[in-house]
């Protein structure tokens, strides 16, 4: 994809992710692998004024449970194959299922969510201090925790790279 494809992609998903309804600053939680869908999905998250929460696809059921239950998570993004477990792990959020097709009325495909949002205008009302990504440490001293950056932190880091 050209960064215009992937552009145009992030603004669609933005615009479908406004049909679900979210408050801002609701959580949004992205349980897949690397791959394009990946980086459209948290980009739009980002993009629809909602923060991001990054998770292992290869993490167990109680570790996505308690993950996903400190993080408040309203949608969880998930590849079809991890879609079972992420039920399991928090039966009260929606699931965007990537790679698959919907089989609950509680979820609903990403190709559909693509096409909900397609045209729609997205209105970012988020920014500085706010809570742009919450990511987990990996646990190694006891149980991960989440930490908190914000957008300010994020074009902070984009800055020095640019450095």
């Amino acid at each position: 994809m050209t960064w215009g494809e992937v552009d145009r992609e992030v603004n669609a998903l933005a615009g479908g992710l406004g049909t679900l309804g979210l408050p801002a600053h609701s959580r949004v939680a992205l349980v897949l692998g690397n791959s394009i869908e990946f980086v459209v999905s948290c980009f739009a998250i980002l993009r629809a004024g909602l923060v991001a929460v990054p998770l292992n696809p290869g993490g167990t059921v109680p570790e996505l449970t308690t993950q996903l239950t400190d993080a408040g998570a309203a949608v969880v993004f998930c590849d079809d194959e991890v879609t079972g477990s992420v039920s399991l792990a928090v039966p009260s959020a929606r699931l965007v299922v990537v790679g698959g097709s919907a089989s609950s009325e509680r979820e609903v495909d990403y190709a559909q969510l693509l096409e909900r949002g397609a045209g729609r205008g997205v209105e970012v009302t988020t920014g500085g201090e706010d809570l742009a990504i919450l990511l987990f440490t990996s646990g190694t001293g006891g149980m991960p925790k989440g930490a908190m950056l914000s957008n300010r932190a994020l074009l902070a880091n984009v800055d020095n790279v640019l450095a």
